[in-house]
């Protein structure tokens, strides 16, 4: 739990330190759009992408580019490390034989697999649709509004 959050505040604090070089590369009404929607998503991003690994920190880098709250983001943070915590503290204190070790290692990596597979199903289904602009919802509408 400890690890999950520090290295996730850590990386809000890199988003942080680094929102100047971020203002290079993203225009200032891409910035507003994004300020908006972690603003009203910020800490359920936050929760929902904890356990998945690259996307985890990648999202607190980018949330602490935003006007998103430290204390928000810690919350978020908090709430989002504790499951995957507690399945593995619940999986070391059963791991007390190596038969029982060899199956929660199991039971893990197939866990892992299933938050992969999330993130992955989320990737092909819901944001890149809205790259190729082939799926039509308010956060597209919004940025294109704001482009025009």
């Amino acid at each position: 739990m400890t690890g999950s959050v520090g290295a996730a505040l850590v990386a809000f604090a890199i988003g942080r330190r680094g929102a100047g070089l971020v203002s290079r590369y993203v225009s200032p009404e891409e910035q507003a759009v994004a300020n908006r929607l972690l603003d009203r998503w910020g800490p359920l991003a936050l929760i929902v992408t904890r356990p998945v690994p690259i996307l985890a920190e990648t999202t607190a880098i980018m949330a602490g580019t935003t006007t998103l709250g430290w204390g928000r983001a810690t919350l978020g943070i908090v709430i989002g490390a504790f499951p995957a915590a507690l399945i593995y503290a619940i999986a070391g204190a059963y791991a007390t034989s190596v038969a029982s070790g060899i199956l929660v290692f199991g039971l893990v990596i197939a866990l892992a697999g299933a938050f992969w597979l999330i993130g992955w199903l989320v990737e092909r289904h819901v944001l890149m649709p809205r790259r190729t602009g082939q799926r039509s919802d308010p956060v597209s509408e919004t940025e294109e509004t704001i482009r025009a």
